[in-house]
């Protein structure tokens, strides 16, 4: 980390503070609302609920008045306190023997919510830590830090639920104070305040969707959505049907079957180094082509396994492993390519835009893919699946032939978007 100096890590090991804070409550809601509550599937349910809502509901709202912000460090700090005190409350309640349900859906629906308000800002942040041409690295070398914090989360989340629930958010909060504190400190290692924003321009109405009109004005933008939403269409088919398939189609053990995923979160990691390793040699356009043209090989493996021999299993692992890893280098790339081509001032809302549009989509196929899986044998389904993914491939062909992205020029215009 030393070509990006103090101040990207300070930022570095706070990120990675605050992801590990988050994904330990995250993960943990669930094993502490059946353990300690003896909730039931529609209880546990209602959690998945409260985790997506706040994107449905508020999400638009919330990108707007985030692209007015001009100080974005003053509100990444913010909202790391007020989830240290959410931390605290709900430690504070196991204590006094107060844990109802209530209380973990509303830790839910808050944290979600900060997280809207603060996401989009992550971006700008970094920006104005890194250069503009060691931008993808540093993308990559935060996200990796941030993908090795979510696994430790996720192997200490059951142990520490088991061990009190109010060690959970104990720990929650300590680590958000961490990060809070990081935050306070990248001032002062750059040696300078933070540099303001250029104030937005007046709003208009109907300004929470200028991220769908930016998939139309900037260019490239629309063909990547639309291969964005193709291919989360694609893998929510797929996702719903490669259990059933893998574990009554080809008799893999349920065991094996975990281990595949686990091996998933570590390609996704090697799929980051990659990207930290080698960004000097790749330009974001030709990355989000290569890696997005190769994603549609992973669909067309699986429906090919027949069996438990090794070379079947190989191709299970395979499929379940390519798209974490060229996932991983996707999202690097991309979060590279639109900081460039998109004005600051719509970062949030055409991120936001771009994931409820992504959302959608893979509801959509997962219900698809379902239905699908009942009317034929899954693994014809999975063929016309794997068919949809490789229509997407050429939405991606100009990216194979475009320089550098034609940067967005902050005028009134773009300001009102």
């Amino acid at each position: 980390m030393k070509p990006f100096g103090p101040a990207f890590r300070v930022y570095f090991w706070g990120q990675c503070a605050a992801v590990l804070g988050g994904t330990v409550v995250s993960s943990a809601l669930s094993i502490l609302a059946v353990d300690r509550l003896g909730a039931d599937s529609f209880q546990v349910g209602l959690l998945t609920v409260a985790g997506t809502a706040p994107m449905m509901l508020f999400g638009l709202p919330i990108a707007a008045m985030t692209d007015r912000v001009r100080r974005p460090r003053r509100v990444l700090l913010a909202g790391e306190l007020i989830l240290a005190g959410i931390g605290l409350a709900a430690t504070v309640s196991i204590l006094a023997d107060r844990l109802h349900l209530v209380t973990l859906l509303l830790v839910c629906l808050a944290t979600t919510t900060v997280g809207l308000a603060t996401s989009t800002l992550y971006f700008v942040h970094l920006k104005s830590l890194v250069p503009a041409d060691r931008l993808m690295k540093g993308r990559a070398r935060l996200q990796g830090g941030e993908q090795s914090a979510r696994l430790a989360a996720q192997s200490a989340a059951g142990h520490l639920a088991v061990a009190g629930g109010f060690v959970v958010f104990a720990v929650a909060g300590v680590l958000s104070l961490v990060s809070a504190l990081s935050l306070g400190l990248v001032g002062r290692v750059r040696g300078g305040a933070e540099v303001e924003r250029p104030p937005a321009g007046p709003r208009t109405r109907g300004s929470a969707f200028g991220g769908f009109r930016l998939m139309r004005t900037v260019p490239l933008l629309g063909g990547l959505v639309a291969f964005v939403a193709i291919s989360a269409l694609a893998s929510g088919a797929w996702k719903s049907m490669t259990a059933v398939f893998v574990l009554d189609g080809l008799g893999l053990p349920a065991r094996w079957y975990s281990w595949l995923f686990a091996g998933a979160s570590a390609a996704a990691l090697a799929g980051t180094v990659l990207v930290d390793r080698f960004s000097g040699r790749w330009r974001s356009e030709r990355l989000i082509f290569w890696t997005g043209a190769f994603s549609a090989v992973p669909f067309l493996l699986l429906p090919l396994a027949t069996g438990l021999e090794v070379w079947s299993v190989a191709l299970v692992a395979a499929s379940i492993a390519g798209p974490a890893t060229l996932g991983s280098m996707n999202n690097i790339a991309l979060s590279a390519f639109v900081t460039k081509a998109v004005p600051e001032r719509s970062l949030g809302r055409l991120i936001v835009s771009v994931q409820l549009v992504t959302a959608a989509a893979t509801v959509l196929g997962a219900l698809a893919g379902g239905w699908l899986g009942t009317l034929m044998p899954v693994r014809s389904a999975l063929w016309i699946v794997a068919g949809v993914a490789c229509c997407a491939v050429p939405l991606l062909w100009r990216f194979a032939r475009t320089a550098e992205p034609e940067p967005a020029v902050e005028t009134d215009r773009s300001a009102r978007v």
